[in-house]
């Protein structure tokens, strides 16, 4: 895709995004959601903005928690024939265990809610579960990244 059809498209989703920004009522910016869900690349990878972007919206943020939901599960449910989940369960003590779980409980309380919109069919809700979400992963993000660092930190000694 050439820089200039680039540049529009995403010009173009921006006025989407206000338009329903606008229409639903929630506060993030698109910058804040583009930041956390990555709905730009999503939309230059097709190379079109969806009909339905609210639909995608959602979409961007299940394939974000689940993503992470996935990974920190596997820090604290490791997989017995995987070395590398193994040890990078023995990083973390019982109660940063705990920590990570409830992370992972924060995550998968906003994706029921997901799923209840998308069921419902209906924009009731959305709004909020967009502020929701957006600022759930402020807030995990940097859970997360402490995990990654202790991680880091393991793997770096582990590598010596």
């Amino acid at each position: 895709m050439k820089e200039d059809e680039r540049e529009e498209l995403l010009e173009e989703l921006k006025k989407e995004f206000s338009g329903i920004k606008k229409r639903l009522g929630f506060r993030c910016s698109f910058e804040e959601f583009d930041d956390a869900f990555f709905i730009s690349d999503f939309v230059i990878d097709k190379g079109y903005v969806p009909k339905s972007l609210e639909r995608i919206m959602r979409l961007r943020i299940n394939d974000t928690f689940s993503n992470w939901v996935s990974y920190l599960h596997s820090l604290v449910v490791p997989n017995p024939s995987s070395m590398i989940s193994i040890s990078q369960n023995r990083v973390f003590k019982d109660e940063d265990k705990k920590k990570v779980a409830k992370t992972i409980s924060r995550l998968m309380a906003s994706q029921s809610k997901n799923i209840a919109i998308d069921l419902n069919g209906k924009e009731d809700g959305f709004a909020g579960f967009v502020d929701e979400a957006v600022s759930l992963w402020k807030s995990v993000k940097k859970d997360i990244s402490s995990y990654a660092k202790a991680l880091c930190e393991y793997w770096d000694k582990e590598s010596v």
